[in-house]
């Protein structure tokens, strides 16, 4: 079935979730795009974000986010509540036509004003872009550091949202990371145009499984280092080898989606096989060559030997509005990034503990005499 039809099956659904937001907050005002300048949008939008987040990756290019306004790449909608801006939400587009919904961000918790913010936008997008698809990258992390927990996100993209546009997780990964000291936090990527039914892990293996892995390695190239470490197959690029091995050592994640392609198997034969990597999905778009992308990825550690501070890994809970082998399935994946990084913290303690006792004799010993 078309997604313009199941939309059309299921606007009722929308329009009762809308109307009952409606009725639990008698003097909310919505704002949405163009009810506000593109610069009052930006600070808003940032002001919302820090103050849930403290930082937020987009805070720190305000200039950026205005253009993108300006030019109607990000649409974003605002709750307002005795005169204050309490929530948001945006539609940004995305390369391939396709528009995520994202940036949440509630300050008035359990009266129904961030999920109103987000059917607003919802009810946008399938009014206006019914055939493009909709993706999101979806926070799974547990409340931790007094960031509250992602469930209340996660139970609206995965049971209301999904009643109305099916939206399928195909993968999951430490991608984002706020503040300082730098806290990591894992998210479910998924998209109306994943077919449905299978774990992420299935669909890895139905991808890659029964393929040879003998070869000559390809190189790597990283491309970008924010928000997360991008690397991807590049004749002549740095050994894969290396590139593996520096990622333990970068403060966030570190992902490299590579085509499966004969010519790859080699190089996703060598990153599967490294203790510290995670096959944690399959992109949602096909390859140059028409074929699967596997997603690897891994997330690295670092620490201030002076002051103490590390970069952090908040915990994961996956929602229960997720069939029972899909949500095990993800879980057992996020957990496999908590183990690496309370590895590498621990690995990093010790030599931290051998720095200061070892090569600054510190705690100094007391002086005895024995006269």
């Amino acid at each position: 079935m078309a997604q313009k039809e199941v939309i059309n099956m299921n606007k009722e659904i929308l329009n009762e979730q809308l109307a009952s937001t409606e009725v639990r907050n008698p003097g909310m005002q919505i704002l949405a795009p163009g009810d506000l300048t593109s610069e009052e949008t930006a600070d808003n939008l940032i002001a919302l974000l820090q103050a849930m987040y403290v930082e937020h990756g987009i805070t720190k290019n305000r200039e950026q986010l205005v253009s993108d306004i300006n030019a109607g790449s990000v649409l974003t909608w605002f709750a307002k509540k005795e005169g204050k801006f309490v929530a948001t939400a945006s539609l940004i587009k995305q390369a391939d036509g396709a528009w995520e919904l994202g940036r949440a961000v509630s300050l008035d918790r359990g009266n129904g004003i961030g999920k109103r913010v987000i059917l607003e936008a919802l009810k946008f997008h399938i009014e206006n872009h019914p055939d493009a698809p909709l993706t999101a990258e979806v926070r799974v992390a547990d409340e931790f550091k007094g960031i509250p927990s992602g469930l209340a996100t996660q139970k609206i993209f995965f049971d209301t949202i999904n009643k109305i546009l099916p939206i399928t997780p195909f993968a999951v990964a430490p991608l984002f990371a706020h503040g300082e000291p730098l806290r990591n936090e894992q998210f479910i990527l998924s998209a109306s145009d994943v077919k449905p039914g299978k774990t992420i892990s299935e669909n890895i293996a139905e991808s890659i499984n029964g393929r040879s892995t003998k070869g000559i390695v390809q190189g790597l190239q990283v491309v970008r280092t924010a928000p997360f470490r991008l690397a991807i197959p590049q004749d002549g690029g740095q050994p894969a080898s290396e590139v593996a091995a520096e990622s333990a050592n970068f403060d966030g994640c570190s992902l490299f989606p590579i085509e499966v392609t004969d010519r790859n198997m080699p190089l996703i034969g060598m990153l599967s096989a490294h203790p510290d990597m995670v096959l944690c999905g399959i992109d949602r778009v096909m390859g140059s060559e028409g074929k699967p992308v596997v997603l690897i990825a891994t997330v690295g550690f670092r620490g201030d030997i002076w002051n103490g501070e590390t970069s952090q890994l908040a915990p994961t809970k996956i929602t229960d509005s997720l069939p029972s082998a899909i949500r095990k399935d993800i879980q057992n994946i996020a957990d496999r990034f908590s183990q690496i990084h309370k590895r590498l913290s621990k690995d990093w303690s010790k030599k931290a503990r051998n720095f200061w006792e070892i090569e600054m004799n510190w705690p100094k010993k007391e002086e005895t005499w024995e006269g």
